[in-house]
């Protein structure tokens, strides 16, 4: 949202990959992703900053804010006229205080019916017509609907602006027999080694101190049993054909190939000129700048606030003031010395993000110059498991 304003922020270069998985894993809307100098920018709307500032602090990575662009650019053009510029303020005040209200609902079902035991139960779990969104829960809300409506099996909740949105699905008679998960392989997710099994179900189709291919199924969930049994002296051996999900860890050793590069250059930020006093308006969780910047400057400082009152309640209008320090980034030369000691901390910062579940054994760096730069090889000997999961299917 251009009214919210986004944030820009830099991600030392050491944390870079864990905040990239952590940003796919999560699925944080990031508007633009760039990595510059080894270091990675992210920009966010303000909407999930909290959000994206929280996950940083989880990863304790590196991190400043860089660039905050949106609101200024709306409050530049409405300076010229103070009174436009209060109706919007105090539209935008409205707007916020009747975006957190309920005002409809929308169930989706065609049964009348069951709309009237859905609106009932919402009724009775405190979520009308008028209802602040911020008071009602709408977890709790769904988990009644589900619990105490025998002619629905599943229900799901939604805020859409200020409509509550119940998506059901009613109760329909369910066929005779019970589903079962796929059946699942443990195959090699690497070449390597075996040299530890704990299997709990499954086949085991090969054996310790074995080589594996990348991809090799090593515990089978198509399984052949031999059964047995004897009578009046004799023994008969007769053998059973089933499937299942195999359950368990292997263990090897595997080896890993990785090269890093360093260009002769990096990415520096530049103090410009000395702190100046600046004033926001705080609408809400909005800020507002009240000053004007270049889009090419950055801005970095610590905010005091001061909220307005009204007979003593606390009202969610105040102005922030900061000292701010602008600052850009400058390409910077460096030598082939320093090119090669950044890509060491790029293998180092690899070392930590993606192989700290395995056990490095052995390792070893290669480095090669070229005009371009600097690249430094890594050769990994390492262990640890070696096995993941997957479902096939059976052929009928």
């Amino acid at each position: 949202m251009i009214l919210l304003g986004k944030y820009t922020y830099k991600i030392g270069e050491a944390y870079a990959p864990k905040v990239l998985r952590s940003i796919s894993e999560n699925r944080l809307p990031a508007e633009k992703i760039v990595t510059k100098g080894g270091s990675l920018y992210v920009t966010v709307p303000l909407e999930v900053k909290s959000v994206f500032e929280h996950e940083l602090e989880n990863l304790g990575a590196e991190w400043e804010i860089i660039n905050v662009s949106g609101a200024a650019r709306l409050f530049g053009m409405l300076k010229a006229k103070q009174g436009m510029l209060i109706g919007c303020l105090i539209a935008v005040i409205l707007l916020n205080i009747l975006s957190n209200i309920i005002f409809s609902f929308e169930i989706l079902t065609d049964d009348p019916k069951i709309k009237k035991e859905v609106m009932a139960l919402l009724y009775q779990n405190g979520i009308r017509a008028g209802t602040g969104k911020k008071d009602v829960n709408f977890t709790a809300a769904e988990r009644a609907l589900k619990q105490k409506l025998d002619s629905i099996s599943w229900a799901g909740i939604s805020v859409q602006g200020c409509k509550v949105v119940i998506d059901i699905v009613e109760n329909i008679d369910k066929p005779e027999y019970t589903q079962k998960r796929l059946p699942t392989n443990l195959i090699a997710r690497d070449t390597g080694v075996i040299e530890k099994v704990e299997i709990n179900d499954g086949q085991l189709m090969t054996t310790v101190g074995s080589g594996v291919r990348k991809g090799d199924v090593i515990v089978s969930g198509d399984v052949l049993g031999d059964l047995s049994y004897s009578r009046k002296g004799f023994v008969k051996h007769f053998y059973v054909h089933y499937y299942t999900r195999s359950i368990g860890k292997v263990y090897g050793s595997f080896e890993r190939r990785e090269t890093f590069f360093q260009p002769y250059t990096v990415s520096e930020k530049t103090v410009l000129g000395e702190p100046e006093s600046k004033s926001f308006l705080s609408l809400f969780d909005t800020d507002i700048p009240l000053f004007f910047e270049a889009e090419s400057e950055s801005l970095i400082g610590e905010y005091t606030e001061s909220n307005l009152s009204f007979f003593g309640v606390e009202l969610p209008v105040g102005i922030k003031t900061t000292e701010l320090t602008k600052y850009s980034y400058t390409e910077r030369p460096i030598s082939e010395t320093e090119a090669q000691e950044r890509a060491q901390r790029l293998a180092d910062a690899y070392e930590n993000n993606f192989l700290d579940e395995f056990e490095i054994r052995s390792k070893n760096y290669t480095v090669e110059t070229k005009p371009e730069g600097v690249y430094l090889t890594a050769e990994y000997k390492l262990y640890g498991v070696i096995s993941e999961e997957v479902e096939f299917f059976i052929n009928k």
